[in-house]
């Protein structure tokens, strides 16, 4: 996540991060710090107001709270109006089979 975040900034994009506890990430000057939980939809929508492009990075653990985690991201991206979303990864394909 770091390198992304860097480079966004290195190219002049505005960058905020959302972290679940602030002391949790040490981030270069000029990146703001939003505080949220991927559990929290409402925290969410608060952490993404004027957010126009988001990249979500998937969260970690078992599948049906990954999958949960990504939906209130989305809905949250969705409810604030972000233009673009970016995902770089996906839920583990095994564990989504075992859930069927």
């Amino acid at each position: 996540m770091r390198g992304a975040v860097c480079r966004l900034a290195s190219l002049g994009h505005d960058v905020a991060v959302q972290a679940v506890q602030a002391e949790s990430r040490r981030l270069p000057s000029g990146i703001a710090l939003r505080v949220a939980n991927y559990e929290d939809a409402s925290v969410l929508k608060r952490a993404l107001a004027d957010i126009d492009d988001m990249v979500l990075i998937s969260s970690d653990g078992d599948a049906s709270a990954v999958m949960r985690h990504h939906a209130n991201a989305l809905e949250a991206a969705t409810a604030t109006n972000s233009r673009h979303i970016a995902f770089t990864s996906i839920v583990d394909t095994d564990e989504c089979l075992r859930l069927s």
